[in-house]
Parts: C-alpha cells; sequence; structure tokens
C-alpha cells in the first residue's frame, strides 16, 4: 500500500513538472469539518487527508468538483446537494465527478469507497451489485489509479 505522504510526493511533482502556473488549493480542517456537518456524514480519513493538497484537480483525465463551499454550482457538496434532491442520491454517497455519461460517487459508510458507474445507474445505485460498476476499496486506492493514468498519459505525450 502506498502511503498518503507518497502520494502527496507525486501529485505535488506531477503538478511541479506540468509547466503550468495552476496550483490546487489545499482544503482546512475547518472546512471538512463544515463539509461533514452540512452533507450529515463522516469523511473517510484518507479522502481527508488527500483533500488537505488535493481539493481542486483535474488527474488522470477526471476533473473533479471541488471541495469547498461556496456558491459554485460545480463542488462536490453543492452537485451532492443536487443529486440527493433531484435522484434521491443515497444520503452516504458524495459526487466526486461526471465525466463522460458516468458518475463518480464515494460512500462514506461502506468499501468499495469509490465507485464508477453510468449515469443512468445512478437513480438505482443503492439497489446496483459490485458487477455494475467499477470500484476501489479506498479513496487513496482511486487516488493512486488518478496517479498512474495521469503518468501514462503524459508519457504518451499527453
Amino acid at each position: 500500500m502506498v502511503t498518503i505522504a507518497a502520494l502527496q510526493q507525486w501529485y505535488e511533482d506531477l503538478l511541479a513538472s506540468s509547466g503550468d502556473d495552476w496550483r490546487d488549493v489545499p482544503c482546512s480542517e475547518a472546512t471538512l469539518a463544515e463539509i461533514e456537518r452540512v452533507l450529515g456524514v463522516t469523511l473517510p480519513d484518507d479522502y481527508k487527508h488527500i483533500s488537505r493538497f488535493s481539493s481542486h484537480a483535474a488527474v488522470g483525465g477526471i476533473w473533479h468538483y471541488g471541495i469547498e463551499l461556496s456558491d459554485d454550482p460545480h463542488t462536490m457538496v453543492n452537485q451532492t446537494l443536487l443529486l440527493r434532491k433531484r435522484i434521491h442520491l443515497p444520503h452516504e454517497y458524495l459526487v466526486l465527478a461526471e465525466p463522460d455519461e458516468s458518475l463518480l460517487v464515494l460512500n462514506t459508510e461502506h468499501k468499495p469507497r469509490v465507485r464508477w458507474l453510468d449515469a443512468v445507474q445512478a437513480p438505482d445505485l443503492a439497489m446496483l451489485t459490485a458487477d455494475d460498476y467499477d470500484a476501489w476499496n479506498e479513496y487513496a486506492d482511486y487516488f493512486l489509479w488518478l496517479l498512474q493514468q495521469e503518468e501514462a498519459w503524459r508519457e504518451e505525450g499527453g
């Protein structure tokens, strides 16, 4: 298992090598606590640790919603609240991203933590089985996969 510190170093090395002036904004402890309060969940520890160095990122070809509290509709909090209202997204799920015609969610209560499913499956999320989606047991496993995808893309000249 790769440590959170190793993931952070790899992520920062990828950012530094990108040549962009853009830098990620860390998420504070206070913001994470307020997100937990607003959404009524307890965030997994690895998600909180990684959010402290990566909270607004396009990594591995996927743009993730910002981990913040704001009026911006494109945040994890606002998208989660929206889908809870529109499709009755189960309370323990948070919306991480919506890549092409799919949905990436974080389960705050059970493993696998990260689930990637077709967008049309989202209303039936509570009834899906593990065969119905791609999954990672921990958020750190998913973040590792993202870094691997990002590195492979760069090596191919992306």
